[in-house]
C-alpha cells in the first residue's frame, strides 16, 4: 500500500515540477549598495520570465542568511513585459532599519512548513549609521561658532 502511495505521489510531482522548472527567476542588483535609513535605492531585475513578474513583492530582510527577524515589503513589481524581461524600481530604506547587512529579496510565495518568505533572487545592502549634517556649534557672546 505504501509503495502505491509513493508511486502516485511521484507521478503527481512529475506532472507539477516541469511547469515550476520552466519558470525563469532572474537576478537583482541594487545601487547604491549601502547607506543610512532614508537612502533611495534603485533595485534592478534582469532575466525574469514574464510569467513571474505579476505582482512580485520585493522585501527588505535581515539577517541575510535568515531566519528573517526583519521583513518589510518595500516594492511590488507589476507585470510589465511579454517575454524574458527586467524591471527597475526606486525604494527608500525604511527609517526603522538598524545598521547591519540586509537583502532586498524577490519573494515568490512562502515556505509551506515554516511560513518564511521564499526568496528566489536577492541583492545585499548595508544599512549604515546616519551621520550628522555637520558640526554642532556652541554659541557664546562674542565668540565664533566652534565644533563641540
Amino acid at each position: 500500500m505504501r509503495l502505491r502511495i509513493l508511486i502516485l505521489l511521484a507521478l503527481a510531482l512529475s506532472l507539477v515540477l516541469p511547469s515550476v522548472a520552466q519558470a525563469q527567476f532572474g537576478s537583482l542588483s541594487v545601487s547604491p549598495t549601502q547607506g543610512p535609513p532614508g537612502t533611495r535605492v534603485t533595485i534592478t531585475g534582469t532575466g525574469w520570465d514574464s510569467t513571474i513578474i505579476d505582482h512580485l513583492p520585493i522585501d527588505m530582510l535581515a539577517p541575510v542568511n535568515g531566519p528573517y527577524t526583519y521583513n518589510k515589503e518595500v516594492a511590488l513589481i507589476e507585470k510589465v513585459c511579454t517575454d524574458t524581461c527586467g524591471f527597475s524600481t526606486v525604494v527608500t530604506v525604511p527609517s526603522d532599519a538598524a545598521p547591519g547587512s540586509y537583502i532586498f529579496g524577490a519573494q515568490v510565495g512562502h515556505n509551506s512548513v515554516t511560513g518564511a518568505p521564499r526568496i528566489v533572487a536577492s541583492a545585499t545592502f548595508a544599512v549604515t549609521k546616519a551621520t550628522s549634517l555637520g558640526p554642532r556649534c556652541k554659541w557664546r557672546t562674542g565668540v565664533a561658532c566652534r565644533a563641540v
